[in-house]
């Protein structure tokens, strides 16, 4: 099972932060190995990428402390909905493009 976790700005995301994961025994949810994935939130004056359009739409968010990812996936459901960002699909692949200015 894939899991996006948000760390903190000042982490540097970084072969490190896998490798100290590795390190510890393996984490299972339902019978599924947990495999991180390290990102940082993405800032609210820059479109976000694809990744987290898909995230915002689809993604479920187990833990958080201080409502900052709600939040910034709220924000960007409020972008799609608005047009500002959306999902095209080219041979069976989708992925996301931002509106003209």
């Amino acid at each position: 099972m894939d899991v996006l976790a948000v760390v903190d700005h000042g982490t540097p995301i970084s072969r490190d932060l896998y490798r100290r994961w590795d390190a510890k025994p393996g984490l299972t949810w339902d019978g599924l190995r947990v495999e991180p994935h390290f990102v940082h939130l993405p800032p609210e004056a820059k479109a976000p990428s694809g990744l987290w359009a898909e995230v915002a739409l689809d993604g479920v968010v187990l833990f958080e402390g201080a409502w900052a990812v709600s939040a910034r996936l709220a924000a960007i459901r409020r972008q799609i909905l608005a047009g500002r960002i959306s999902r095209r699909v080219a041979g069976g692949q989708s992925y996301w493009v931002r509106a003209s200015s």
